[in-house]
């Protein structure tokens, strides 16, 4: 019975433990639960109690205690519900021992609930494991929610959840337990369609590493971006964060790949590892304050120049900065020496000796000349320079400074400029010792050739309206135009701006007619604000009322004849043509008339160009000079016959508006002489067309209504009685002009006695006259 009672008291003991062990677990876990809870909290106490009783209270002897205590350490499972309550086991007193009582113990606080992130981008249909770090809490009791379902869905998976993102925007993933909780802000943008990388393809040595960086079209999300190569053996690449290295000389392809299936490849290309290094120069002089640019660049082998290191032996006089790729910008600080060193990813290195020196600044750099293709510049003299050196650049179409000249004195002109056209010079001191050279910082001037003068200055209308134009100067920012007239006592006043380069015109309207003008058409380019680079003056001297004329004109006979009314206001014209519309224009001839014919044969068929102009004889600065007018561009083809007949060689040709003939034979100019013609009366007028010679005689006498008057040479061309004659009762200055306007003759073509002798004698029965 003493036995039985031991184990009795060992088993009241062992159940006791197990009793208080349920209450510490479950007291610990109600933590996390609502007040309504509290009977699972007591249903976990009875279930922990009848375990601990089972088997009517009874231990066998055989069971080992530890094993009692195994299975107290198992009450996690679910909570089995009892059917009945148990009684409680009565409290038994043993004299030889004493049994300690155990008391329910207070849960144990959580101390712990974080996210590993508290934000993350995705792109729409991204998965994504957000994962929790806790302590003190079970992960069963971890909840898990998003603020916007829609847009980030979440999967509760314990101590991780599962995000899937669903459509663009963003949503707050919310963790919590015991009172705890911890965010993770997801944004989910668009799934993208492409995406790059920062290297297409690299170049590595053996050994060498290269993290690729991949990048994704702006408004694209992707966080799961996996790294692959088709040829470990020559370059691996980790799967996450696509460092590359380079294993062995060989290619491989480099694949990045979205979670969506998208790719982008960078090809790499490993070389043998670089058994040395090299700069481009191994020493350089320079004075304090400039730069000078290295150049690493080491042949055969390899190291790839994001991984090469560079550094100075004392940055207090000369420092070190990388600037792209391959190079580093080196600048002098103070006087002194310092070795700029590279090293190698495999740790060859090479080395360039920097020595420097102070060299004073070139300073107050001016522009002193004032021509449109050269600069002169001058500035203040540099104490102990050697000399000067000047670079330039056209700032209008390039980028790069080029050396232009060196001279010993403080003043240098740069010629064989472009007009109008914008350059920066950089002028530095430099200094010699020692067999080294050492050029100062440079001095920056920003100037601009004077513009352009203008071209193809033209008076385009000439009457009421004075219409200029000119060609347009190339990088031109505006025209300036000075007019003088009698009311500015003809000195030129600025009259009108016109700005930009778009308009090369100028209209003058509500003019004085019979007025003179003067212009004066200046290009300028306007830089920095308020500089004025201006061009010479071009001028232009117009006459208000010497519009163009309204020209008529017929051919024939391979000549042109012109005919226009007369414009009041001139004291001339002048004729022009060409074979071109557009240009070529030569100067036929100037007269006081309104008409005007072609002095020599032009060639039959084609077409030529003609113009006419009015001018004004004007004194202009003290000369004399022809004003001219404006004028219309015509054009006529030239034609072999006249009045629909065919014409030979040999002929004569009679204007009866200018009193004028010309005679030819076989296709060769002969004599041409002022005639003339029958008086212009209405009556006496000498007939138009196109006539042959039926009759010649020499000597006769032409008899006619109240005279009879002897001549020595005859030739008739119309059976009515007119013809071509002599006439010694005229004197030489009665032949041409406008005799024939009231002293005319009574239809024939008086001709000065020389020339129709020779007529005369050079013509036959058959001749053709053609008078117009």
């Amino acid at each position: 019975m003493k036995r039985n009672v031991k184990k009795l008291v060992s088993g009241t003991i062992a159940a006791i433990m197990v009793l208080s062990s349920a209450l510490t677990l479950n007291f610990s876990t109600a933590a996390a639960t609502s007040v309504s809870d509290e009977n699972s909290i007591g249903l976990r106490v009875s279930s922990a109690y009848d375990v601990a009783m089972q088997s009517d209270g009874v231990i066998n002897e055989e069971e080992p205690e530890d094993e009692i205590k195994n299975e107290q350490g198992e009450f996690n499972e679910p909570v089995i519900e009892p059917t009945e309550p148990q009684q409680p086991v009565p409290e038994t007193t043993v004299p030889s021992e004493t049994v300690p009582a155990t008391e329910p113990q207070p849960s144990t606080s959580a101390t712990k609930l974080e996210l590993k992130v508290n934000s993350r981008t995705l792109g729409v249909n991204e998965k994504y494991t957000l994962e929790a770090e806790i302590e003190g809490i079970n992960d069963d009791l971890l909840l898990w929610s998003s603020s916007d379902s829609s847009v980030a869905e979440v999967e509760n998976s314990g101590a991780s959840a599962i995000i899937t993102a669903k459509k663009i925007g963003t949503a707050v993933i919310t963790v919590s337990a015991n009172g705890l909780s911890a965010e993770c802000e997801v944004t989910v943008k668009a799934e993208p369609k492409s995406m790059s990388l920062n290297r297409t393809s690299i170049i590595l040595g053996v050994g060498e590493t290269y993290d690729l960086d991949s990048y994704l079209p702006k408004g694209c999300g992707a966080y799961s971006i996996l790294y692959s190569t088709d040829n470990a053996d020559v370059a691996d690449v980790k799967a996450a964060g696509g460092l590359v290295t380079a294993n062995s000389v060989g290619t491989a392809t480099v694949t990045a790949t979205a979670y969506n299936g998208v790719k982008v490849s960078c090809k790499v290309e490993v070389r043998k590892a670089p058994t040395y290094a090299i700069l481009n120069t191994n020493k350089i002089s320079l004075a304090t304050g400039t730069t000078y640019t290295l150049v690493e660049n080491t042949p055969g082998a390899y190291s790839n120049p994001d991984n090469v290191v560079w550094s100075s032996s004392d940055s207090s006089v000369v420092s070190v900065k990388k600037d792209y790729y391959n190079t580093a910008v080196v600048t002098a600080r103070k006087a002194g020496k310092a070795v700029i060193t590279i090293q190698t990813y495999n740790g060859k290195t090479a080395e360039c000796e920097v020595l420097v020196e102070n060299v004073g600044v070139v300073k107050n750099v001016t522009k002193t000349s004032f021509e449109s293709d050269e600069v002169t510049l001058k500035w203040d003299k540099v104490s102990g320079a050697t000399g000067y050196v000047i670079y330039y650049l056209n700032a209008d179409r390039h980028k790069n400074y080029s050396k232009v000249k060196e001279v010993t004195s403080n003043t240098a002109t740069i010629t064989n400029l472009r007009k109008t056209t914008q350059y920066y010079f950089k002028v530095a001191a430099y200094v010699e010792k020692n067999g080294e050279r050492y050029e100062g910082a440079p001095t920056i001037k920003k100037t601009c050739t004077q513009a352009d003068e203008i071209k193809n200055l033209s008076l385009d209308r000439s009457s009421d309206v004075i219409e200029l134009s000119w060609s347009r100067v190339e990088n031109a920012t505006g025209y300036k135009i000075y007019r003088a007239n009698e009311k500015t006592d003809w000195d030129y006043k600025e009259y009108k701006t016109l700005k930009g380069n778009g308009s090369t015109t100028l209209t003058e309207k509500n003019l004085s007619t019979g007025n003179q003008y003067r212009y004066k058409i200046v290009a300028y380019r306007l830089l920095y604000g308020d500089c004025y680079y201006y061009s010479k003056g071009i001028t232009k001297v117009a006459y208000a009322g010497l519009g163009a004329p309204v020209v008529n004109l017929t051919s024939r006979l391979r000549k042109v004849t012109l005919s226009w009314g007369r414009n009041k206001y001139a004291d001339g014209y002048e004729i022009y043509y060409s074979r071109s519309r557009n240009s070529g224009y030569s100067l036929f001839g100037k007269t006081k008339n309104t008409f005007f014919t072609t002095t020599h044969r032009l060639e039959a068929g084609r077409t030529y160009y003609f113009r006419v102009r009015a001018y004004r004889n004007l004194s202009v600065n003290g000369k004399r000079t022809d004003v001219p007018g404006t004028y219309y561009t015509y054009s006529i083809k030239a034609q072999n016959g006249a009045y629909g007949q065919s014409v030979g060689g040999t002929y004569i040709e009679i204007s009866i508006k200018e009193q004028h003939m010309w005679f030819y034979k076989n296709g060769e100019y002969i004599l041409e002489t002022d005639v003339v013609t029958g008086n212009d009366d209405g009556y006496h007028n000498t007939p138009t067309g196109y006539y042959t010679i039926w009759q010649r005689q020499s000597p006769t006498v032409l008899v006619g209504a109240g005279y009879a008057s002897p001549v020595d040479y005859w030739l008739a061309f119309t059976r009515s009685g007119c013809g071509i004659h002599d006439a010694s009762w005229r004197s030489a200055g009665e032949f041409g002009g406008t005799t024939y306007k009231g002293n005319g003759s009574h239809g024939c073509v008086n001709t000065p006695y020389s020339k129709v002798r020779t007529i005369y004698n050079n013509v036959g029965i058959g001749t053709p006259v053609i008078l117009y």
